[in-house]
């Protein structure tokens, strides 16, 4: 759909510029005249004139934004405002220019009597879950009591993803300082050191003679060299987008060594979370692992995950089904067989939710611990290699002279 440009005045004369996707010129101006708003300009926007977000950029929402959106979106409907109203009021808060267009384009779609799940889906740039959510809960007339169990799902996503993140800004400095070093020295310090060092006719100790050698490939190379990462990385990157390469990638994702564990928790934390959320939201348990198949976003665990709701329907329990999965572990197996034996499943989900945050929060801690030692001692090592193999010849010219 064409993306416009617009300036438009308000009663007060304040003037209001945006972009909106709209099939023609038509539409915007109607649409500007639906909110009192007269026409100053309106301009399609071509690939030249776009921002660069515009053209190469699908808008997403973050999950703070989404917790964010859920939250005043339930206050909203359960003061008793229609659907349309709220979305007007969510457009005329809304900071982010992105979100802004997004909560107009869909404001206009509900005017036009689509549905909201149907509205949110084509806009692009919201997660499966939410969808399935919305469309669970339009069919029962139940958005503002939904919307209030998923804006929790995603305040406490939010909250988990903002933790791990900064826990791995100081390993990901440092790594990123190691490497410019590393890379720099290879480049630049070496090959000067070399002259001198063979002008001076000096016998070269063995760490020296590595470290010029591998210099000098990297220096001679250095075209080939960046030309056959970019080719590899372009590559994988073809190659896991394909179905094959996808199911391939999410299998490594279960069994890479130290990332397994952290992984393999965090599927069972979204797994417990999102079951305990669509049992309250009133949902039988086969749509419930069906939604939440979507959630965990595994193709490795799809097919696995298609067996387990074929067998719920055949009348077998989830928690031995569970087991034969492989992945999930056996405190959140325990948990369900108590919960199905005792009719609180989602009770059950709940405290087992619970348990694997603060385990998530533990093994994330645990592993910056281990993480930054085991950085700076990697660094040392390096750094100590380019530093003895430059001064040790050093050292030799000294006794020379």
């Amino acid at each position: 759909m064409p993306l416009y440009y617009f300036k438009a005045k308000d009663n007060w004369g304040n003037e209001h510029t945006s972009k909106i996707n709209k099939e023609d010129a038509l539409q915007v101006s109607e649409y500007l005249k639906s909110r009192n708003l007269v026409v100053i300009e309106i301009k399609k926007l071509t690939i030249l004139s776009m921002d660069i977000e515009d053209i190469f950029f699908t808008p997403k929402v973050s999950k703070k934004e989404l917790a964010v959106f859920c939250r005043q979106l339930s206050f909203i409907l359960e003061s008793g405002t229609p659907l349309t109203t709220a979305f007007n009021i969510l457009e005329s808060q809304a900071k982010n220019k992105t979100f802004k267009r997004v909560m107009s384009s869909i404001y206009e779609d509900l005017l036009i009597g689509e549905s909201l799940a149907a509205s949110l889906r084509k806009s692009n740039c919201f997660p499966v879950f939410l969808l399935s959510m919305t469309d669970v809960a339009e069919r029962g007339n139940r958005l503002p009591e939904v919307y209030s169990y998923v804006s929790s799902y995603y305040e406490k996503e939010s909250k988990f993803y903002e933790g791990f993140k900064s826990a791995m800004i100081y390993p990901l400095i440092v790594s990123v300082t190691m490497m410019t070093v590393v890379v720099a020295s290879l480049l630049y310090v070496v090959p000067n050191y070399a002259m001198v060092f063979e002008s001076s006719g000096v016998e070269l100790p063995f760490a020296t003679a590595v470290l010029i050698a591998f210099s000098r490939f990297t220096v001679n190379n250095l075209v080939q060299i960046v030309v056959f990462l970019l080719v590899f990385i372009l590559g994988a990157v073809f190659i896991f987008r394909t179905e094959k390469g996808k199911i391939y990638i999410d299998k490594l994702k279960l069994n890479v060594f130290i990332y397994r564990k952290l992984y393999v928790k965090n599927l069972n934390l979204k797994f417990s979370h999102t079951l305990d959320l669509l049992l309250n939201a009133g949902l039988d348990l086969p749509l419930s692992i069906t939604i939440i198949k979507n959630v965990l976003n595994n193709k490795f665990l799809d097919a696995k995950l298609d067996v387990v709701v074929s067998k719920i329907k055949q009348g077998e329990e989830l928690s031995n089904l569970l087991k034969g999965v492989g992945y999930f572990e056996p405190v959140l197996c325990s948990m369900v067989k108590i919960g199905e034996n005792t009719n609180t499943l989602p009770e059950t989900m709940k405290k087992c939710s619970s348990y694997f945050m603060n385990e998530m929060d533990i093994y994330i801690s645990n592993l910056n611990k281990l993480i930054e030692p085991l950085i700076t001692i990697v660094m040392g090592v390096i750094l100590a290699f380019i530093i003895l193999a430059i001064m040790l010849p050093t050292f030799y010219m000294t006794d020379i002279f």
